[in-house]
């Protein structure tokens, strides 16, 4: 699971609320509370999946993933160059 749109819904809502007119407290309640209560609903699921017995991250942000991704592929190459294994025939993790 991703970290993402814990960050991001909350930083939409601000900028949608940076834009209403100051004199709209109805529409800037409305919207900070539809900007604060997906995040409150993605956070329960995140701790209902959460392990504490589970070793590493379990939960990330997207930049993180994609670096996690690349330097898993790194070390795949290294394996195939190394052993000479063929494509596809190494363990799936």
């Amino acid at each position: 699971m991703t970290l993402t749109p814990m960050i991001f819904i909350p930083l939409v809502g601000m900028a949608v609320i940076l834009c209403l007119p100051s004199r709209a407290h109805g529409a800037i309640r409305w919207t900070a509370v539809a900007a604060t209560v997906p995040p409150l609903f993605y956070a329960w699921k995140l701790l209902m999946a959460f392990s504490p017995s589970a070793e590493g991250y379990q939960f990330v942000t997207l930049a993180s993933d994609s670096r996690h991704m690349a330097a898993k592929a790194a070390e795949e190459v290294g394996i195939v160059r190394k052993t000479g294994t063929k494509i596809g025939k190494l363990p799936a993790y």
